[in-house]
C-alpha cells in the first residue's frame, strides 16, 4: 500500500525545508544527506524514495512555492506575454529568500530549468 499524497508531500516538504535551512550556513556541496534527513526528522530511505539529488530537492521546493503562488493568483495562462512575465517577477519577489539562497550557491540555472520543465529536474551542474 502506497503512502497517501498528503504524507508524501509533507515528507518532501520537510526535506526541502531542511536543505534550504542548511544552505543558510553551509555550502551546498558540503551538505550531507544525513544532515538533511536529521534536520528534517525523516529517515535516509525517505530522502532516496523521493529524490535522487539535492538539485531535485531544490526543484521540488521551487515548484511547490510557484504552484502555491499561482493558485493564489488566478489568471495566468500559457500564452507568453507581458502579463505572465510580470507575474513571474512578482513570484520571484515573493520568494526572494529562496532565490537568494539559490544565487549564493550558484544554482540560478535551476530556476531557468524549472521554468522550462516544471515537472522534473535532472541534475545539478
Amino acid at each position: 500500500m502506497g503512502r497517501r499524497t498528503e504524507t508524501t508531500d509533507y515528507l518532501k516538504e520537510c526535506i526541502a525545508d531542511a536543505l534550504f535551512q542548511l544552505m543558510e550556513t553551509q555550502e551546498i556541496e558540503k551538505i550531507r544527506i544525513d544532515d538533511i534527513t536529521e534536520l528534517a526528522g525523516v529517515g535516509r530511505m525517505n530522502y532516496f524514495r523521493y529524490f535522487n539529488s539535492k538539485a531535485e530537492v531544490l526543484h521540488y521546493k521551487m515548484g511547490q512555492l510557484f504552484y502555491r503562488w499561482a493558485d493564489e493568483h488566478p489568471g495566468l495562462n500559457e500564452t507568453p506575454g507581458f502579463d505572465n512575465a510580470l507575474a513571474f517577477f512578482r513570484f520571484c519577489l515573493g520568494v526572494k529568500p529562496y532565490i537568494e539562497q539559490l544565487h549564493r550557491h550558484g544554482q540560478m540555472g535551476m530556476m531557468t530549468e524549472f521554468m522550462i520543465s516544471p515537472e522534473g529536474y535532472d541534475e545539478m551542474d
